[in-house]
């Protein structure tokens, strides 16, 4: 009797270690999917960072050439001694215009151009 009740107990040891085996190994899987979908979550974020990094360095880029600009937009206007000369469209009806900064030796000139587009052609000077 003793060995029949034995053989229970270690047949329903087995069952349960098999259950829970089957129940371990189903769950690896469930984390194994889980791991490559937050793998693929992941590079899809650090593609969307890089670009994302690449664009505000453009972006900072462009900033420091306009700031160089304005500096040296501003340094000219501040230059008592230098010639301006307006800057009209040639072309009726447009509203672009502008100011050309000459130094009083003429080595070094600023265009200031307001309502051009990047579409339209630019302004022309004409002296006379």
């Amino acid at each position: 009797m003793l060995v029949h009740t034995a053989a229970s107990v270690a047949m329903v040891l087995v069952v349960i270690a098999v259950t829970m085996n089957v129940r371990a190994a189903n769950r690896v899987d469930e984390l194994k999917q889980e791991n490559a979908s937050l793998q693929a979550s992941l590079n899809s974020n650090v593609a969307t960072m890089t670009a994302q990094t690449s664009q505000a360095a453009a972006n900072e880029s462009q900033v420091m050439d306009t700031v160089l600009k304005l500096q040296q937009a501003s340094y000219e206007l501040a230059q008592p001694d230098n010639i301006s000369l307006v800057v009209r469209s040639p072309y009726a009806g447009s509203s672009s215009q502008g100011i050309l900064l000459l130094s009083s030796g003429g080595s070094r000139g600023v265009i200031i151009v307001a309502a051009w587009t990047r579409s339209s052609r630019p302004p022309t000077i004409t002296f006379g």
